[in-house]
């Protein structure tokens, strides 16, 4: 077998609003590897970071429901296979998501690969000051989607008031990096992960090809799904019939 390709790459979770999403413009790329996105600004957002509150859970058929709404709007996270069991979520309660954006009949939603609950609710506080900071989103009628303050000067106790925020925020982005770094280390390598995902298909095929299911199972390697889809894109696999496939 031809030596794989490194196809993969980390894209940068942004720190956008959700009403910038929603009124964003998906675009969907039809290269191998390369994520569909919505633009923002300037911005090619593949991957978001966003601090929200669950108003609402829901179970369909395919997949489970989370909608969570920042104060400027709302959106569904999506899980499909309940790999990140919603229902340990409260309505109320404060979460943290980074996941990537997607669409089905023109709705944007998001897929999670990390969500957790947030205990200290002055996290979304704190999220606000980071994105007022931003000011750099153009709306289409050329105004700012995060304009600058137009209050007078600040005093002396407001200056310091706000040099507390700015520490804070410090301390908060530095706790987002570790948790990113973290995050990192439990994933391992990609080319890792895509050796071991093959060498359980191999495990488990006993000449009909190896259950899907299973395979997921077994290899217990995060986003599996994903890597599997791009083994059949690539051609590295094939489906030899439904829910089944064989190393090629």
């Amino acid at each position: 077998m031809e030596e794989l390709k490194q196809p993969y790459e980390r894209w940068p979770a942004y720190i956008v609003k959700i009403e910038d999403i929603n009124s964003g413009s998906y675009v969907k790329v039809n290269e191998e590897f390369s994520p569909d996105y919505v633009i923002v600004g300037e911005k090619k957002v593949s991957r978001v970071n966003i601090i929200a509150i669950v108003i609402d859970t829901q179970s369909e058929e395919r997949f489970n429901n989370l909608t969570i709404d920042d104060g400027t709007g709302s959106i569904q996270v999506r899980d499909f296979g309940n790999k990140y069991n919603f229902a340990r979520f409260n309505i109320g309660e404060s979460i943290r998501v980074i996941g990537k954006p997607r669409e089905f009949n023109n709705q944007i939603y998001l897929v999670p690969e990390i969500i957790k609950p947030l205990k200290d609710r002055k996290w979304i506080e704190l999220r606000k000051v980071e994105l007022k900071k931003q000011n750099i989103i153009p709306k289409p009628n050329g105004e700012k989607a995060y304009k600058e303050s137009s209050e007078p000067k600040k005093s002396a106790e407001n200056k310091e008031s706000e040099k507390r925020i700015e520490k804070t925020e410090s301390n908060a982005t530095k706790h987002y990096q570790e948790e990113e770094i973290i995050g990192d280390i439990t994933e391992n390598k990609t080319e890792n992960k895509i050796e071991k995902v093959l060498n359980v298909i191999k495990e488990l095929d006993t000449g009909n090809g190896a259950d899907i299911e299973e395979i997921i199972m077994k290899s217990n390697v995060l986003d599996c799904e994903k890597i599997i889809t791009n083994l059949i894109k690539e051609g590295e696999v094939f489906e030899i019939k439904a829910g089944k496939i064989k190393v090629l």
